[in-house]
C-alpha cells in the first residue's frame, strides 16, 4: 500500500491510486465490524505501517473514512506509555513497534493532536539513546531489551535492516513536524511544550 501511495504521489500514477483506494476500502470493511477490544487484540501482531499509509492517504484524499480506518490501527498498549513519557519497550519486537509509531507523525499532521508527537518523540528518543548500538542500529534478535543494557546483548543477529530503515523514516518525518508544531505554537502565542516532550536531547 505504501508503494502504491508513493507511485501516486511521486509520479501521478492514477492506476496506483485506484488500486490503493480499493485496498483501503477493503481494510475499512474488514476492521469496521470488530469491537475496539477485539481490534486492540489484533494489533498485538505485526501488521506493518497500516496507520501510517492510511493516514497519509487521508492527507491526499481528505476522505474521513481513510483517517477513521487508520486510527483503528493505533495500538493503545504501545501508545499509552509513550504518551506518558515511559519506556516499556523491553521484550517487544522492535520493527513491529517502530512501524506502529511511524504512523504517529502523520496522525499529528492529520489531526493536530500533539499527543501523537509526544508518542513519536518519546519513542524515537528512548530507542536512539537507550536501545541502539553505536553504528545506529537497534535491538538484538529483533527484540528490545531493558534500557541501557544493550552491551550485554551483542550477538551476530543485531541491527535488523528493517528496524534501521523505519527509524530513519520516523526521524525524517518527526523532526520537520516538530518544528512546524513549535512555529505554530509561537505564532499563536501558546506554549511550545506540547511539541516536544524530550527536548533538544532528542536530536543529539
Amino acid at each position: 500500500m505504501a508503494g502504491l501511495l508513493d507511485q501516486y504521489r511521486l509520479s501521478g500514477n492514477r492506476q496506483a491510486l485506484t488500486v490503493l483506494l480499493e485496498m483501503a476500502a477493503w481494510a475499512d470493511a474488514r476492521t469496521a465490524p470488530l469491537s475496539r477490544e477485539r481490534m486492540q487484540s489484533v494489533l498485538k501482531v505485526e501488521f506493518g505501517g497500516m496507520n501510517d499509509v492510511l493516514t497519509r492517504l487521508y492527507l491526499e484524499t481528505g476522505d474521513p473514512a481513510h483517517l477513521r480506518t487508520a486510527q483503528r490501527f493505533d495500538h493503545d498498549e504501545l501508545y499509552a506509555p509513550l504518551a506518558a513519557g515511559r519506556d516499556e519497550l523491553a521484550g517487544r519486537h522492535a520493527n513491529t513497534e517502530i512501524a506502529k509509531v511511524a504512523g504517529a507523525v502523520p496522525g499529528y499532521e492529520a489531526t493536530g493532536d500533539a499527543r501523537y508527537l509526544d508518542i513519536a518523540d518519546t519513542f524515537w528518543t528512548h530507542v536512539v539513546e537507550h536501545h541502539s548500538y553505536v553504528i545506529g542500529g537497534n535491538s538484538n534478535q529483533e527484540l528490545f531489551g531493558q534500557p541501557d543494557e544493550i552491551v550485554s546483548r551483542l550477538s551476530d543477529v543485531t541491527c535488523e535492516n528493517c528496524s534501521s530503515y523505519n527509524m530513519l523514516k520516523l526521524g525524517r518525518h518527526l523532526f520537520p513536524a516538530r518544528r512546524r508544531c513549535t512555529r505554530s505554537a509561537r505564532a499563536t502565542g501558546s506554549s511550545a511544550r506540547p511539541c516536544r516532550r524530550i527536548g533538544p536531547a532528542s536530536t543529539n
